[in-house]
């Protein structure tokens, strides 16, 4: 994450200057811990300061994280690529938005998990791993709303959009999120701006009719807006 966003999630009370204070020193003082561990690569440039820089789980968050039966080695965080860097903070971005409406009294964050693992069945018995960007359940009024998300950046060719919503679909139809989680949830495809978003209707338009009640497709400025919206129609 960010410090930007570690800062609105974990300092958001009292003036700007304040509340960048804070965050800076706390920063600080979990790095010093290894509880974080800031990575090479900034955002926003290098006079952005703590807010710009980004942060993984340090070895130290590593041991503080993991179950007492876990035999998952401890590794020195690493710098990925730009392009999966980007992907995994847009991620981000959404949870912190989500923790705000919380905050803010307009759902409760019932579940966040990222990059879930969703093993079913396909074609012809063949065992099959659904993998979206984030599996999310959300509190609104008095429903409980779940959602599957796809982040695109549009660095993806739509014929690999298609092929992933078809995947999609083919899990609906296994039955298997209802049996392992009581409800089939619906997926938001999550994009940067209309232009795309009318590009990848258009590729989910080739699917089967029953696939346009299954997919919703919203702008990254406009998709807490449709996640917190309620019970989708």
């Amino acid at each position: 994450m960010s410090g930007e966003q570690l800062q609105r999630l974990f300092w958001p009370d009292g003036l700007p200057e304040s509340r960048a204070r804070l965050a800076r020193h706390g920063l600080a003082r979990l790095s010093n811990l290894g509880v974080i561990a800031p990575l090479a690569r900034r955002v926003g440039g290098a006079r952005s300061g703590s807010e710009g820089l980004t942060f993984a789980v340090g070895l130290a968050g590593q041991r503080l994280l993991a179950s007492e039966d876990s035999t998952r080695r401890v590794r020195s965080p690493h710098t990925p690529g730009e392009r999966y860097m980007a992907h995994t903070l847009a991620v981000a971005q959404l949870y912190v938005e989500l923790m705000e409406t919380q905050r803010w009294g307009i759902a409760d964050v019932l579940g966040f998990e990222p990059e879930p693992r969703r093993p079913y069945l396909g074609r012809y018995a063949a065992r099959m791993t659904l993998k979206p960007d984030a599996a999310i359940k959300l509190g609104v009024g008095e429903y409980e709303v779940s959602w599957l998300l796809e982040l695109d950046m549009a660095t993806e060719a739509l014929t690999t959009i298609e092929g992933k919503a078809r995947r999609h679909l083919e899990y609906h139809r296994s039955g298997e999120a209802r049996r392992t989680h009581g409800v089939s949830p619906r997926v938001a495809w999550i994009v940067p701006d209309e232009q795309r978003a009318e590009a990848i209707r258009r590729a989910l338009d080739r699917l089967p009719a029953e696939a346009e009640r299954l997919f919703a497709v919203t702008t990254h400025a406009d998709a807490v807006a449709l996640l917190t919206a309620g019970v989708p129609v």
